[in-house]
């Protein structure tokens, strides 16, 4: 038997909406970077398929 309460959906989606917040998933980043008008030669570096690649890797291109 669980003992915790039922969280109510608008707390959840505000939840969910803060935890994006703080860590975009990948494809999000790169949409945001798109979005500002980062140019294309900067985002050719990133394969969203490639597991090893860190969010710091996506924003700090391929030496970081």
């Amino acid at each position: 038997m669980n003992a915790a309460p039922e969280i109510p959906l608008d707390i959840r989606e505000l939840l969910h909406d803060c935890i994006l917040a703080v860590f975009w998933p990948k494809a999000k980043i790169i949409e945001f970077l798109k979005s500002v008008g980062c140019p294309g030669r900067h985002l050719q570096h990133i394969d969203l398929k490639n597991t090893a690649l860190n969010r710091p890797g996506i924003a700090g291109g391929p030496n970081s």
